[in-house]
Parts: C-alpha cells; sequence; structure tokens
C-alpha cells in the first residue's frame, strides 16, 4: 500500500495499523500547591520548540481546562515529577477521555532527572520546557506508580510514620524539661509503659519525684506489676533523686505533652484500624501480611508499610536493586580503578528505611525466640557493641534480604533455615528451569574462553613451558573463530 498524507505537515499513514507523526508533540507540566504550569513542545528535524504555555488552577474546573488544552494537539508524552501533589494530576489525566486518536504516554519521573545547578533561577515555564524535552527525547524513565489500594495503603501508613516522628519529638521534649530541672536520668525510655506510669504518677504528686515513686511502690497510685517491677530495680537510682521538686509551671507545660502524647497513640490507634480495613479487602495483601509478621522484628503493622512501599515486587530483579531501594545497601564510591563501599545511600525510600531499621532494633533488643535471624544479631552486637546504631543496620539488612526472599520467590519464612539439609525444598517455591538457547549457549562459551585466554596471557612468560603456549594459541583461534562468525551475523543482518 502506498503512503498516503492524511494530514499534511503533521502525521503521514504508512499503513493501517501504524501511524507515523511527522512532528513529535509532547507536554510538561510543573505542578505547585495551588496551580498548574502545562507547556507543550515539538520536535521539528533537530530541534525542540515550545508551542504553548498556559498555567490552570489546581481545580476540579482548571483541570478540567487543563485536560481540554492538551487535548488540542496530538502528544505522544506528558511528562511530570514525582511529588506530593501529583497523584490528583496523575489521576485527572488518566480518566481524560478527549485525546482523540492517540492516548498519549503519561509519565512520572524522579525529580533527580531534571539537572538543576546552584544560581540557576527557578522558572515554571523552564522546568515544563525541560520535562517535555525529556519525554520527546526518550529519557524520561517513568517511575513506578502503584495501584489504587496500594497507594492508599501507602498514604495511611506513612501517616503511621508522621505521627510516631512528631511523639519522638515531643519526648525528646520532655526529656529535656527533666533533665533541665534536675532529673538527668539515664535509660529513662519514655515509649515503656513503666516509665509513662512513673510521669503519670509525678504529675498527680505535684512534682514531687519521690512522693510520686512511694506512692507507686505503696500502692496508692494505680500501676502495672511490670512498672512496680522495672521501679523496684531502680530504686537506688531514683533514691538519689527523691528531693526533686518542679515548679508549677513547668507541670503545665509537662501535662501538655503528655496530653500530647495520649493524642498521637490516638491518632496511630485509629489509622491503625484504617490499615486493618484496607488489608482486609484484599486477600492477596492478608496472605503477605501473615507471611512478613513470623519474620522476628516485624509486625502485622510494619509488614503492611513494607508491603505499601515496594509495591511489586517483580520490579527488583535481584537482591542488590531491592536493598538500594529500602534503603539498605551501602553507597559506591569509584574513582579510576578504585572502588570501595560508604555508608547507606541517600536517595532511597526512607520510609522502608526506618521500617527495616526498627525491625533491627526490634530484633537486637527486644525479641527473646531463638532462630538464625536472632543468632546473626547476636554476632553482629557482639562484633560491634560500642556502635549500636550499625549493630541496627547490619541486623536490618539480614531481616531485608529475608523479606525479599519471602516476596519475591514466595518462600515460607523457616526460622533455622540453616540446619535443613541440603536439597530440602520444603519451604521453598519451586524454582524454574528454563533451556538454553543456541545463542545464549555460544556466549557463555566465548565468554569463558575470552576469560580463559586473559588469564592464560597473566600467566605466560617467554620461559614457560611450550605447551602452555600452544594451549594459548588454541584458545586464541577459538575466541578468533567465533568473533568473525559473530561479525558475519552482523553483516548478513
Amino acid at each position: 500500500m502506498e503512503d498516503q498524507d492524511l494530514n499534511p505537515g503533521i502525521f503521514q499513514m504508512k499503513s493501517k495499523r501504524h501511524i507515523h507523526i511527522k512532528y513529535q508533540y509532547g507536554a510538561g507540566l510543573d505542578i505547585h500547591n495551588h496551580y498548574v504550569t502545562a507547556r507543550v513542545a515539538v520536535k521539528r528535524g533537530n530541534d525542540i520548540m515550545p508551542v504553548a504555555t498556559q498555567e490552570f488552577k489546581r481545580s476540579p474546573e482548571g483541570m478540567e481546562n487543563m485536560c481540554r488544552f492538551l487535548g488540542k494537539y496530538l502528544l505522544g508524552t506528558v511528562v511530570m515529577e514525582a511529588t506530593t501533589q501529583t497523584a490528583y494530576v496523575l489521576d485527572v489525566l488518566e480518566s481524560f477521555t478527549g485525546w482523540g486518536g492517540i492516548k498519549p504516554d503519561i509519565r512520572v519521573i524522579n525529580s533527580g532527572l531534571l539537572k538543576k545547578y546552584a544560581g540557576d533561577l527557578h522558572e515554571d515555564g523552564r522546568d515544563a520546557l525541560m520535562l517535555a524535552e525529556l519525554g520527546i527525547s526518550g529519557l524520561a524513565r517513568g517511575s513506578y506508580i502503584p495501584l489504587d489500594i496500594i497507594r492508599q495503603l501507602r498514604a495511611v501508613t506513612r501517616e503511621i510514620q508522621f505521627v510516631d516522628r512528631d511523639c519522638t519529638r515531643v519526648k525528646n521534649r520532655i526529656k529535656r524539661i527533666l533533665t533541665t530541672w534536675g532529673l538527668p536520668m539515664k535509660n529513662f525510655k519514655l515509649h515503656a509503659a513503666w516509665a509513662n506510669d512513673v510521669l503519670q504518677a509525678f504529675l498527680q504528686s505535684n512534682g514531687d519525684f519521690g512522693k510520686a515513686i512511694a506512692s507507686i511502690l505503696e500502692g496508692k497510685v494505680p500501676a502495672s506489676k511490670s512498672t512496680i517491677g522495672a521501679i523496684k530495680r531502680r530504686e537506688g537510682t531514683f533514691k538519689e533523686y527523691a528531693s526533686i521538686t518542679l515548679p508549677s509551671p513547668i507541670l503545665v507545660t509537662l501535662k501538655s505533652y503528655m496530653l500530647e502524647l495520649s493524642f498521637n497513640a490516638g491518632i496511630v490507634e485509629r489509622v491503625s484500624r484504617e490499615v486493618v480495613s484496607i488489608i482486609d479487602k484484599e486477600p492477596l495483601l492478608q496472605r503477605l501480611v501473615k507471611k512478613l509478621a513470623v519474620v522476628p522484628g516485624l509486625t502485622e503493622s510494619s509488614a503492611a508499610q513494607i508491603i505499601a512501599e515496594v509495591g511489586n515486587i517483580d520490579r527488583f530483579h535481584d537482591v542488590k536493586g531491592f536493598l538500594k531501594y529500602v534503603g539498605c545497601a551501602p553507597s559506591q564510591h569509584i574513582s579510576g580503578e578504585e572502588r570501595y563501599a560508604g555508608h547507606l545511600a541517600k536517595r532511597i525510600n526512607h520510609f522502608s528505611r526506618n521500617v527495616f531499621i526498627t525491625a533491627g532494633k526490634i530484633l537486637t533488643e527486644s525479641v527473646q525466640k531463638d532462630s538464625d535471624l536472632k543468632e546473626q544479631a547476636r554476632k553482629i552486637l557482639n562484633a560491634h557493641f560500642n556502635d549500636k546504631r550499625l549493630v541496627y543496620t547490619n541486623v536490618a539488612v539480614k531481616i531485608a534480604r529475608v523479606v525479599y526472599a519471602i516476596l519475591y520467590k514466595g518462600a515460607e519464612y523457616t526460622p533455622f533455615y540453616s540446619s535443613q539439609p541440603k536439597g530440602s525444598f520444603e519451604n521453598s517455591a519451586p524454582k524454574s528451569h528454563k533451556a538454553l538457547t543456541s545463542g545464549q549457549i555460544q556466549r557463555k562459551i566465548r565468554n569463558k574462553t575470552r576469560a580463559l585466554v586473559n588469564c592464560m596471557e597473566r600467566l605466560l612468560d617467554d620461559k614457560a613451558d611450550p605447551i602452555y603456549h600452544q594451549l594459548s594459541e588454541f584458545f586464541k583461534e577459538l575466541h578468533d573463530s567465533s568473533e568473525e562468525r559473530k561479525s558475519k551475523r552482523k553483516t548478513i543482518t
């Protein structure tokens, strides 16, 4: 069928199935809290030039006008940065039906793809044009967009981490007040139940610390047996501060912080119930959460957070990529021929790293049940006893490897996997054995041959045995013949 120009200057129809665009159009969206800057660009020859720029409010009416504006052009790509405001705009573009004959490829990219230097002026139109250029040039590698239910689960679980951060700030302020007014107690951990009971009794005693401890031991203030036992173990330390009394203005501040802690605890409880309701809607999520929750250091809440942040595990082809994403892999420093590992990489998913670091801390300090992971945590703790942060990180890496095996291979967690006999596949998914093609076999032989030739060249010298020279020549001939066949195939194709 001969080429037929349906619309000269825009696109050409070469066959019934393929539409070849003469001029490539693309759009970039620079998204802000209250408005969106949309810029359309076109590629003519080797040049990419802007066509139109318009600003829209982030309201339902403004988003509808933006879609109509973009729908006037035969766009190939629509590119935007991954920010907290991207989800709403992405949903609007995906649900728009007025694209005409071709729906553009909508991509959300990492903001690191935009090269910005110190001193560069920030212009919305310029940033939108850079995004459009990346899409037209084919350099806009789209980020992973999870399903709606995973996005909802991710949003809710992240709110729990935000509230936990607020609780940590409040606890640090409480410790600062106690230290300032003469109570610098070591190992007074406010996340423990006995510490909260001591603070409540301290407030009821009008800031008299000695009276608060005595009221708990005498049973005047209701407290659990674990709280009484913890106070008795620390009774010698508490006696040193028995004469401390806080002034009433400081008690008001302390009470306010305690109320904020209880309020945040209520928020976490309500949001956690919402997490459970989301998981109950999907049987697959239920099975994954139950599989991960049995790993030492993880709970159902932390397992849900991991699933929400990781999403589709198939996008990680090996454990290294998974560890890099969740923040459990060191950064690589390369200078010439030297290569060494540094601290943990910073361009990671910080939410998942917090979950794994917390799991490493729980496994190291709180978990008592024996397992292979617990034994590894003991060894790491003995090796780096003075650096607890390094211990928690190394244990987190071990847990992350187990989580990847469970999610990617479908395996069940086995507490004592190392003690299983070799060849036992009771608790692991069956491995698929794929037959190699002839091309793959030839490539493997060629690579092995090249490696052997290089090894022989390094070992041989003028005084070596002649038989080694003969072997070297033989392998060189094999290597040369394989290269000749490869070059012939290229010329034929």
